[in-house]
């Protein structure tokens, strides 16, 4: 949607023009504005595909019933028919995304903030587990079968290793996984919130505002969750800030036992980061994989 026909779209909704529009940065398929319309602000997300957002009303109702911090969907409208593309308008949560947020931020909020995800995921995997595990709509069945075709499902769309270190580290990512296969059939396809690691957590002077970007959940191993968060953090900001992470960790109870599962689900994430993020620099890349080799490392050695 073209920011003319977001205009149109805004006097529609609301009887008069946006006051400011702002294209933001995340949004994976999707595109997002802020959009300030008189004295309040609201999210638009916009998609060319209505069945990127076909479950996203429900699953946004079903949260805040569960007293997520979610927004409250304001209007949506999936039949093209009057604009090119969906969209939905959403309440917009002050603050911005934790990776904007996270250097400053002490260890007793990063405390408080990691207690209040791992309780969301609680009340989250609490629901009723999928019939098949992976990315779908609450209360869908997952697209997978096993908890393993998802966690090699990270794997399957690497198109070239460019060094002989990347190579390696990714050949030992895929050995590790085989090691410890025998782990997979056990996993349970519990419902989490995968996607609430340095984005679409939301936080104003380190206290949390609210969660977004509920278009799916996944249906599994909840460490995966925690796994991710923890790659992205060493993308972002970087491990100096792992410190969150282990918040996490204490909250939700990581034992030895499952401390090698959440090693390789971090080696797994780092070998997708470093496969489809080629256009970040030398040093990102030394800090990604040298990060990722340590992981692969300990999921071996536990393992053993």
């Amino acid at each position: 949607m073209q920011q003319a026909e977001l205009t149109q779209l805004i006097q529609h909704t609301f009887g008069i023009a946006p006051t400011a529009v702002e294209r933001m940065a995340f949004g994976h398929t999707s595109v997002t504005y802020k959009v300030d319309v008189e004295d309040q602000q609201v999210i638009v997300r916009t998609n060319a595909s209505p069945s990127a957002f076909s479950r996203t009303g429900a699953n946004l109702a079903t949260l805040r019933k569960l007293g997520l911090p979610a927004p409250r969907l304001i209007a949506a409208d999936l039949s093209l028919s009057r604009f090119d593309a969906a969209y939905l308008i959403l309440e917009s949560i002050p603050g911005r995304d934790l990776r904007f947020e996270l250097e400053g931020m002490t260890r007793q909020q990063q405390h408080v903030l990691a207690t209040q995800l791992v309780g969301f995921q609680r009340r989250v995997g609490s629901l009723p587990h999928g019939k098949g595990y992976g990315y779908a709509a609450l209360g869908k069945d997952g697209p997978a079968t096993s908890w393993l075709e998802v966690v090699e499902s990270q794997l399957s769309d690497v198109t070239q290793m460019t060094s002989p270190r990347l190579a390696t580290f990714a050949r030992s990512v895929r050995e590790a996984l085989q090691v410890r296969v025998k782990e997979m059939p056990a996993v349970p396809a519990t419902c989490f919130l995968d996607d609430l690691t340095t984005k679409n957590v939301i936080v104003q002077d380190g206290v949390l505002q609210g969660v977004v970007d509920f278009d799916h959940v996944c249906y599994g191993d909840p460490l995966f969750w925690i796994a991710l968060t923890s790659t992205a953090i060493v993308s972002d900001v970087g491990e100096a800030y792992l410190t969150y992470t282990e918040e996490l960790c204490e909250s939700w109870g990581v034992d030895p036992l499952s401390a090698g599962a959440l090693a390789l689900y971090t080696a797994v994430h780092c070998h997708r980061f470093l496969a489809n993020r080629s256009e970040e620099g030398p040093v990102w890349l030394e800090r990604m994989l040298t990060y990722g080799e340590r992981q692969v490392t300990f999921a071996m050695d536990d393992a053993a």
